[in-house]
């Protein structure tokens, strides 16, 4: 290449990120508590190649994750591709190391994953992704588990109770209703109802591009409408003067049923059938009301209500665990992949018009046999780090994070002190400190307000008096203050008002 170089190259591809220092301790923030928290469940960590076959993704996770797969080409002529998601990698390794592992299995992983999707808000092709996996257990128990961790890193990350919801279904219930209703291909229906609210949000996009409300807004605004409940003053208050707006706030219940049942209707599916297919997916509160529902539309299809058993026993089980108050039952999650076999969940915040959830997960017991082990129960669930940063942002619950700030700093006021400044802070290392050393150079308050820029608050002085005495200065550099410490003293006094 010659002549002046790109401006672009200066950024990552689009879609992709960087990650300077003051990014990323939010980053592995977020990475700490999402490997700490399954250890502390009796979780194993493990992993797998970055790259894998294509044709794993083509046996069991469905057309739209092939579809937004990175190919790679390697010497050899296998079709290979940057990994998108790790159950199937996790049901390859069950399934060739079946004999060898102890059951229950509980695995848990955090790796970088990629796909080739529409970048937008919470939404990248490079990302983060925990996965949380309990192989080898059947009882509804196992679900109600792995969903207790999903709750506990949600908190520990900043979230409290209430600023989050967990959606639970079980695809085993509509399974039933879609058969008593005598739909055959019953995957073409599930990605449908699974996009229910991205439906509604296009068909109210469509009806806002033939108003003269500004471009950019027409689409938060469509957003808007996903969770109407809580911007619907809003929407009255800023865009009330818009007849558009009154118009579908008045026919929003009409408008949610025609976006769902027209798609429907234009899949193959019966106007009577998606009619019914939009009020099972309707149904939608506390597992205690919402369940009993559902069972009574199996009842008036003549279908059997056992499908609904193992998700009652995960709720109570949910309960049990202090989850209940989370928890909330959608008919219309059914989540995308086509691997999934009972019981799934979605996580998503309150009031975020971020459209994509936190986590989501649920049962695959099929998965680990059609790659070629034994039938074997499992669940599980993934979770990004996108979504959950942008949430924590917008909160405001990222400011007291100080991953990758030293503990303290250290400077010799003469290059003579320089060996036994060392000796100090190798003395503070050992006992688990992170320690920046500053060399005699320049004036000491341009190194306290260095200092200060990294987010150091407590700075350490080590002059020739001091150390004939056997001591040091420590400095406050946030209030000022400053005392003196006898060096054996140093680590515990450190340790103590730092950690």
């Amino acid at each position: 290449m010659t002549g002046k170089f790109p401006e672009e190259f200066l950024y990552a591809p689009h879609g992709f990120r960087d990650y300077p220092p003051s990014s990323y301790r939010y980053i592995k923030y977020l990475i700490e508590i999402m490997e700490t928290v399954p250890q502390r469940y009796g979780y194993e960590l493990y992993d797998g190649p970055i790259v894998e076959r294509r044709a794993l993704y083509e046996v069991k996770s469905g057309g739209e994750i092939v579809g937004e797969v990175f190919e790679v080409k390697g010497k050899s002529e296998e079709k290979l591709v940057l990994r998108p998601e790790m159950t199937p990698t996790l049901g390859r390794l069950v399934a060739r190391l079946d004999q060898e592992l102890t059951k229950p299995i509980r695995w848990a992983t955090i790796s970088r994953y990629f796909r080739d999707e529409t970048p937008q808000r919470g939404r990248v092709k490079e990302f983060w992704q925990l996965n949380v996996d309990i192989i080898g257990l059947e009882s509804s128990y196992a679900d109600a588990e792995v969903i207790r961790v999903l709750y506990e890193i949600l908190r520990e990350a900043g979230l409290e109770d209430g600023e989050f919801q967990i959606l639970i279904n079980d695809r085993r219930i509509i399974e039933s209703i879609l058969v008593a209703l005598g739909i055959e291909d019953i995957e073409v229906v599930f990605p449908i109802l699974d996009k229910k609210d991205k439906l509604l949000q296009e068909h109210i996009r469509k009806l806002l591009e033939r108003s003269n409300l500004p471009a950019s807004e027409i689409e938060r605004i469509a957003l808007m409408y996903r969770k109407y409940d809580r911007y619907k003053d809003e929407l009255r208050e800023k865009y009330g003067s818009h007849d558009i707006i009154n118009e579908i706030g008045s026919n929003l219940s009409t408008i949610r049923r025609e976006a769902f049942v027209s798609f429907l209707k234009s899949q193959g599916i019966s106007e009577k059938n998606a009619n019914i297919l939009f009020d099972v997916s309707e149904i939608s509160g506390h597992p205690d009301e919402a369940l009993p529902k559902l069972a009574r539309i199996l009842e008036e299809l003549g279908a059997s209500t056992e499908s609904t058993l193992h998700l009652q026993e995960a709720v109570q089980y949910l309960k049990d665990m202090g989850v209940g108050s989370v928890l909330v039952l959608d008919a219309s999650i059914v989540r995308g992949f086509a691997y999934y076999t009972g019981i799934i969940f979605e996580a998503f915040d309150a009031e975020s018009l971020i459209p994509r959830a936190l986590a989501g997960g649920g049962r695959y017991d099929d998965l680990v046999s059609v790659l070629g082990g034994a039938k074997i129960p499992a669940t599980g669930f993934g979770m990004g780090e996108t979504v959950l940063l942008e949430i924590l942002k917008e909160k405001g619950r990222l400011g007291e994070v100080k991953i990758g700030v030293p503990d303290i700093a250290i400077k010799p006021l003469s290059k003579d002190l320089v060996s036994d400044a060392h000796e100090i802070s190798t003395t503070l290392r050992r006992a688990g400190l992170n320690v920046l050393f500053i060399p005699p150079i320049g004036k000491l308050g341009k190194s306290f307000e260095h200092a200060s820029k990294r987010g150091i608050q407590y700075f350490l002085i080590l002059g020739k008096k001091d150390l004939e005495k056997g001591q040091i200065t420590l400095r406050d550099i946030v209030s000022g203050e400053q005392e003196t410490l006898k060096l054996e003293e140093l680590a515990d006094k450190i340790l103590r008002i730092t950690r």
